[in-house]
């Protein structure tokens, strides 16, 4: 949930690439804003609506332009219930804004974000009004990703089924933003990493700060690369896509534009030559086992670091990462890919390392997991194949 040429197979109208070109500064945000975050409550109270000054709802200062110029009439937006303020939802002359607004979370989405979020988009892509989609995050990052503590709880709480209800509701949030069918431009900073990834990658255009860093870790807590982000990854240059998966690798605004997961970044005229031949050499193929024997016996140490890293991570994980990476490259797009990832999740939760690797990365924060098989080697491929397809 890390020379390369960018990516150009999209499908759809939301979807088509424009060229790398630098991104046009359309003026300044508008005055106010419409805060709302929660379920609606059928046949409850009527949503809590709040205005809030653009001072009072951005937790930093930031030179990036949100949309038109002011000048226009503000139109509000009507957010679609609740109480809470983790997202704020802005129109102004035309250009819709979404901002996450739960920084002391690093922006984390919880089901009340997603229950907001989904009507929202829906709302905006069928108003002939609205002309495009921009994507923000306050705080120190973007979004570091679903909210998994709280997903993990509901397994404790309630088995598999609350976690998988949840899953469904991102995943049906990510395809409306992946189908659009308007420009949608995700400004990242910091942090953005797993779920964040999975609602701002699938636009049409994708612009970071010098600051970025980058990941689906989802292989340390026993989950693999899901939020439609294994398409994304299956049509990186070369072997990067598995590598990615399978080390669940942080990387920085540099290398996420020399791969081509960002369209510019800030402060960087052309996207740098990535140096990753060890790469290509060492995860070709779609034996997990093998590519950790070619990492392992390799004369650079770049990849011995990269077996370290697999070594570490949920051995399930490792092989229904590559495999899935694998899979969604003959799939069409990222809403195929995105049920592809609800059948992972089916077959996956149920087994699998994910409150052990939650516990031990962030609740007990131990770092020690136990994880249900000791090595990659020890996974039945069988097993693989029936969870992912």
């Amino acid at each position: 949930m890390g020379a390369h040429a960018a990516k150009d197979s999209r499908s759809g109208p939301a979807s088509a690439r424009p060229p790398n070109r630098a991104l046009a500064r359309p003026g300044t945000a508008p005055r106010h804003a419409v805060t709302g975050c929660g379920p609606s409550a059928p046949g409850g109270m009527a949503p809590r609506l709040r205005y809030v000054t653009r001072r009072a709802c951005r937790s930093r200062a930031r030179t990036d332009s949100l949309g038109p110029s002011p000048r226009t009439a503000q139109r509000p937006v009507p957010a679609p219930g609740g109480h809470m303020n983790d997202v704020v939802f802005e129109v102004n002359d035309g250009t819709a804004v979404l901002r996450l607004n739960r920084p002391r979370a690093l922006n984390a989405l919880s089901t009340e974000m997603f229950q907001a979020i989904a009507p929202q988009l829906t709302a905006w892509r069928e108003d002939p009004a609205i002309s495009a989609l921009h994507l923000y995050g306050e705080g120190r990052g973007f979004c570091a990703g679903a909210d998994v503590r709280a997903m993990r709880q509901m397994m404790l709480d309630g088995g598999v089924a609350p976690a998988l209800e949840f899953l469904a509701l991102e995943y049906a949030t990510d395809k409306i933003v992946a189908g659009f069918g308007k420009p949608v431009t995700a400004h990242l900073h910091g942090v953005s990493m797993g779920g964040g990834l999975g609602l701002s990658m699938h636009g049409t255009r994708r612009v970071a700060s010098a600051d970025l860093a980058m990941a689906m870790p989802e292989v340390q807590i026993g989950l693999w690369p899901d939020v439609g982000m294994t398409w994304e990854l299956s049509r990186l240059p070369g072997q990067a896509g598995a590598w990615l998966a399978m080390t669940g690798l942080t990387i920085d605004a540099a290398t996420a534009y020399g791969l081509g997961l960002v369209d510019e970044v800030e402060g960087m005229d052309a996207p740098p030559v990535l140096d990753l031949g060890w790469v290509d050499e060492c995860f070709a193929g779609d034996d997990p086992v093998a590519i950790l024997a070619r990492l392992e016996a390799s004369g650079d140490e770049r990849a011995r670091e990269a077996a370290r890293q697999i070594r570490s991570k949920s051995p399930l994980s490792v092989c229904v990462s590559l495999a899935a990476v694998r899979r969604a490259a003959a799939l069409a797009d990222p809403a195929e890919t995105l049920d592809q990832d609800l059948r992972i999740a089916r077959g996956l939760l149920p087994d699998c390392d994910f409150v052990e690797g939650v516990r031990a990365q962030l609740v007990d924060k131990d770092r020690d997991p136990h994880f249900a098989h000791a090595r990659v080697e020890d996974v039945d491929p069988d097993r693989v194949r029936a969870i992912v397809g």
